[in-house]
């Protein structure tokens, strides 16, 4: 879950609108909140996609998720005297497998060379690199299927031993939102989202109200 910072100079115009239509206002308020309920998950896919190589394809089925199970919340956020009505998305994730992001291969019938292969993910745009695993147990990264017949990468924890054996992860998706660079994204997105279905809605009212 983040927190959205709004920049109470640019509510200033809708603000005044806002005062004028007084019975409407909760109205008003829970419908922008809505739209942004609806909206929100794709300007979140696109602020972490535009650093991180994970697919959208994940991106937008977390997004489903977190859009279902969206919580209202009044008064949290308070602009001008007025208590806005806000949703609160929460994105909850467990460290994802480097499939998410462009690895390859990805299957083992795209190997060549059983014996010698490197595998290659892009968890950072423009920075894909081979999967080494850690560097303590010194062994190699490698491809194999799970009971379930899905294939990921593991390593071993010994060198000379088939087993233990332990799966390859990355990173999560609030650690993703979370970095400086996509939480002032996605703060700059919703809030231009927050502001134009605000605004939107107002004038939808006015436009009812003046005879």
């Amino acid at each position: 879950m983040f927190t959205v910072n709004l920049d109470e100079k640019k509510f200033d115009n809708i603000i005044d609108k806002l005062k004028g239509i007084n019975p409407e206002i909760k109205k008003v308020l829970d419908k922008t909140a809505k739209n942004c309920q609806s909206k929100a998950p794709s300007e979140i896919t696109k602020a972490v996609t535009a650093v991180y190589g994970i697919e959208s394809s994940r991106m937008n089925k977390e997004g489903r998720l977190a859009k279902k199970y969206a919580k209202t919340v009044i008064g949290q956020i308070k602009v001008h005297g007025i208590h806005l009505t806000v949703i609160r998305l929460t994105y909850i994730s467990r460290r994802l497998s480097p499939r998410s992001f462009g690895m390859k291969p990805k299957s083992l019938s795209d190997i060549k060379n059983k014996k010698k292969y490197k595998i290659r993910a892009t968890i950072v745009k423009g920075d894909r690199k081979v999967l080494t695993g850690k560097p303590k147990y010194g062994t190699p990264v490698f491809l194999a299927p799970t009971p379930q017949g899905i294939v990921l990468p593991f390593q071993r924890k010994h060198e000379d031993k088939k087993y233990p054996i332990y799966a390859i992860r990355t990173v999560t998706i609030p650690q993703m939102i979370d970095s400086a660079e996509v939480n002032k994204d996605i703060n700059q997105r919703i809030e231009k989202l927050y502001l134009s279905k605000l605004e939107e809605n107002v004038e939808n009212v006015l436009k009812k109200l003046t005879p």
